[in-house]
């Protein structure tokens, strides 16, 4: 955690808004999963530099950091593409077709999950739970909830993103 040259840096507003989350606390560590969340809207993704610069503002190592925000699906560690595309892959969704789900959005995306497209445009990510189980499938596009999925007939939001060029 030595000074380095270029070193990252929160920008003054987001640094005053850690250190007002920090003074809520009893140590500065505790305020960890609040400040991942504005370190990831400051700078679009956890990355390595990130890990560092939150784990010396908190007093605490990379490695707990890093897996702490590992643990979450809602912290990125790669930058975001311009839509996200998620699928909950918890057990009523996969119940309910989320697999086959999952397999159309992999051949018509062209990547697998945790990964972007070749072009950039769509980053297919799967999370545990999207807390909408009486309804399954279900997915996300750019933050917006589809529900009873048909594999083979995605979302007309998404079906309109796909045929942009």
């Amino acid at each position: 955690m030595g000074t380095q040259k270029n070193k990252l840096r929160f920008s003054r507003k987001a640094m005053q808004q850690v250190e007002e989350l920090i003074s809520h606390y009893p140590e500065k560590v505790a305020a960890l999963i609040p400040v991942l969340h504005i370190a990831q809207e400051e700078f679009d993704h956890i990355s390595p530099e990130v890990v560092d610069l939150v784990a010396e503002l908190l007093d605490t190592t990379p490695s707990h950091v890093y897996g702490t925000a590992n643990f979450y699906d809602m912290f990125r560690f790669k930058k975001r593409a311009k839509h996200e595309v998620i699928i909950c892959r918890n057990l009523s969704c996969y119940l309910c077709g989320s697999e086959r789900l999952k397999k159309n959005l992999i051949e018509r995306l062209q990547t697998e999950p945790g990964q972007s497209s070749t072009d950039g445009r769509f980053l297919l990510l799967e999370a545990e739970c999207l807390a909408a189980c009486d309804k399954a499938p279900v997915m996300m596009v750019d933050e917006k909830l589809f529900e009873k999925v048909d594999a083979d007939n995605l979302p007309e939001d998404l079906t309109r993103l796909l045929e942009k060029s």
